[in-house]
């Protein structure tokens, strides 16, 4: 019988579940695909922890840095002006707590009340025109009532 020797994770298992950690990649699936290379079966939990303790714990910074680092590029050097606007926007709200904000605000001449008074006669002065053409009283107007023309 052979004597098990511990495992021991290469370069490329390391470099691989640094990443797969940064992608936000469950343990439980990373464990599926890093092998043991003396049984060829894959890894359990508790040696994934043990042996990529630092891989796991970088994993997630270093992708964040890497992709904010290409923002930050995106949207102080990218050639297409719209592609620039669109990731500086992002980067202002999401880093400096910028909002898109829409303020409606009813308000009257300084600031005041909204006047209706007026608003309301000239509504009731043009019903009140419009039922006197549609029952041909209206004075002066020349409209033969019942003639369906509209003035």
């Amino acid at each position: 019988m052979m004597a098990r020797r511990p495992f021991a994770p290469t370069a490329e298992q390391r470099q691989n579940v640094e990443a797969m950690t940064g992608f936000g990649i469950k343990q439980e699936d990373i464990c599926l695909l890093i092998k043991n290379p003396q049984t060829g079966r894959p890894i359990c939990k508790n040696s994934l922890e043990l042996h990529f303790a630092d891989e796991i714990a970088t994993g997630a910074a270093k992708a964040n840095a890497k992709v904010g680092s290409s923002l930050f590029t995106a949207a102080t050097e990218c050639p297409d002006h719209r592609a620039r606007v669109t990731a500086a926007m992002f980067w202002m709200r999401m880093r400096a707590g910028w909002k898109d904000t829409t303020i409606l605000q009813h308000v009257g001449k300084d600031g005041g009340p909204i006047k209706t008074d007026n608003a309301h006669h000239l509504i009731s002065a043009a019903l009140d025109k419009i039922a006197d053409r549609l029952a041909g009283d209206a004075p002066g107007d020349g409209t033969p009532t019942g003639s369906g023309e509209d003035t």
